[in-house]
């Protein structure tokens, strides 16, 4: 067995060619035999297409009612597409492909029927099912307990998720859809089913379920109150002749501000009245009713008398200065020593008067007319100040009334400002709404279908050429391994024997079949070992 090499394997093979290829044959048929009787397997391929939509460039409609939008990020695009290939690998879609397809279509127990009534004769044909092997062993199995009892629809989703494949296509937006089946008109038909039900659903899937009709429900609710208050707010408004909340505070806190100025006037007026009319009233007291009018005493009277005259007229300018003026000012002392001067020489002149003739002092009437004048002006500007006191609390109250509107006025403007906002958002969004329930209905979204479900009947599985390949190979290597194994046992048991099995003193040209004869071992006792092996 040591000395055993390549060569010596080559001249054995070489020596029992005819056998190898009569083993290698026999596995070859065993194989084609087999290729032929196992079903064949038709597939189906479908591709869908997923490009930018308003699936993924929107917000679903009733994710932005709050104060704050909803601001959420965007998934890329490989984790788009894989989201979708997860979904369409979804139990739910197996399910109803299973509902409407029948499981004894998918478990390959009953023919396919299409649309237009047509069978498609069971199992593809071609090929032996094996149906009537593994029913009856499965059956007996779960009979002893061996497998659950799954229910057949139960079987028929299991076996669709296995013979469906749903990967996305590296680089690209497209997601490849494949359905291996005993039947090439079902497997087109699966695909075909798998694509439409994704398609019907994946509207829904991305936005919320009856949206409009709650949208609407609430529109119109926000709509019914919003005119409510707007109804009231519009009485209001007639009601208390407001239009604009900001000019009318102005309107009254002006015209306040005008009467108290007004009437701030009137004081200062009442106040230099009631001084003059002291000053007059003092200045009355001591001017004397009854003067000298006429004195014949001495020459140049007719001059004292002017002076006197021009004397009176002093004091009533004085008296005027004072009702102006404080004690202090400087035209109220000139006038005073003008009074002095006037005073000292008309004291001067009278001693000096002869005949006098008494009168009406003109400068008393005048005084008590200025006075009469002035209490006059008193009275009127007493009654402007009472006047403007009423103004001002008549202002005051129509102030506070207004402080009282002006609360609900804000309050009701505020709730048709709050009730318009909330107005437009929910008709903004039942707007969007509305159109997402348009394109759900339509069946319209971001995804394409990028090949219709093919219709090969051309078998995918099993590959003849493939398996007969595989055949030969399995054949020969077989065959020349168990001429080799048959070569080395040989050798062993000639070992054991004592013999040596190839002569030390040979050389290539020297080994051949008479050899092999020499040593007691012929071509037939090889080929009978060989064929009991």
């Amino acid at each position: 067995m040591d000395n055993y090499s390549i060569l010596d394997a080559l001249r054995s093979l070489q020596a029992n060619f005819k056998r190898v290829a009569i083993w290698t044959a026999i596995i070859t048929v065993v194989v084609v035999v087999i290729t032929l009787a196992m079903p064949k397997t038709y597939t189906s391929q479908g591709r869908v297409f997923v490009r930018l939509g308003r699936e993924n460039a929107s917000l679903d409609a009733t994710t932005t009612l709050g104060e704050h939008p909803v601001v959420a990020m965007p998934l890329n695009r490989e984790s788009e597409i894989n989201s979708v290939t997860e979904m369409i690998r979804s139990r739910s879609l197996f399910e109803q492909v299973v509902d409407e397809v029948g499981a004894e279509v998918i478990l390959d127990k009953a023919p396919f029927v299409n649309e237009a009534g047509e069978s498609s004769g069971g199992s593809g044909g071609g090929g032996i099912s094996l149906s009537f092997v593994v029913d009856p062993l499965m059956a007996v199995l779960t009979a002893v307990g061996a497998v659950d009892d799954v229910p057949q629809r139960e079987r028929a989703v299991i076996r669709l998720s296995k013979d469906v494949e749903v990967e996305p296509l590296e680089k690209s937006n497209v997601i490849q859809i494949e359905y291996d089946c005993h039947d090439p008109a079902l497997a087109q038909y699966v695909v075909q089913l798998l694509i439409q039900k994704y398609m019907e659903s994946h509207a829904s899937i991305h936005r919320s379920s009856d949206a409009y009709g709650f949208l609407e429900t609430q529109t119109e609710r926000v709509r019914i109150e919003l005119t409510e208050v707007e109804d009231e707010f519009e009485q209001f408004k007639n009601q208390s002749g407001i239009l604009e909340i900001g000019q009318e505070r102005e309107a009254i806190i002006d015209r306040i501000a005008t009467i108290r100025n007004k009437k701030l006037d009137n004081d200062a007026q009442l106040a230099g009245v009631e001084q003059s009319i002291e000053q007059l009233q003092a200045s009355l007291d001591i001017t004397p009713e009854i003067i000298i009018v006429e004195s014949t005493k001495g020459v140049g009277q007719e001059g004292v008398d002017g002076m006197r005259e021009t004397f009176f007229q002093l004091e009533l300018r004085h008296s005027q200065l004072v009702a102006q003026y404080s004690e202090a000012h400087p035209q109220v002392i000139s006038i005073k020593e003008q009074l002095d001067d006037a005073r000292e020489i008309i004291e001067a002149a009278e001693r000096t008067r002869g005949e006098e003739v008494l009168g009406f002092n003109r400068v008393y009437g005048e005084i008590q007319i200025e006075l009469i004048k002035q209490q006059a002006q008193r009275a009127t500007l007493l009654r402007k100040s009472d006047a403007f006191d009423q103004q001002l609390t008549t202002l005051a109250d129509e102030l506070h009334r207004f402080n009282s509107d002006e609360t609900r006025f804000v309050r009701l403007q505020r709730q048709c400002a709050i009730g318009d906002a909330s107005y437009r958002k929910f008709a903004n969004n039942l707007e969007q709404a509305r159109i997402d329930e348009q394109l759900q209905s339509s069946n319209m979204s971001n995804i394409s279908i990028a090949q219709q479900a093919t219709f090969s009947q051309k078998p995918s599985k099993p590959s003849k050429l493939l398996n007969l390949f595989l055949g030969l190979v399995f054949g020969t290597m077989t065959g020349v391994g168990l001429n080799v194994l048959k070569d080395i046992r040989r050798l062993d048991d000639e070992s054991t024997a004592g013999r040596t099995s190839i002569d030390p003193d040979y050389s290539d040209d020297s080994y051949s079949d008479d050899n092999f004869a020499g040593d007691g071992y012929v071509e037939e006792d090889y080929a009978d070992d060989f064929n009991e092996q």
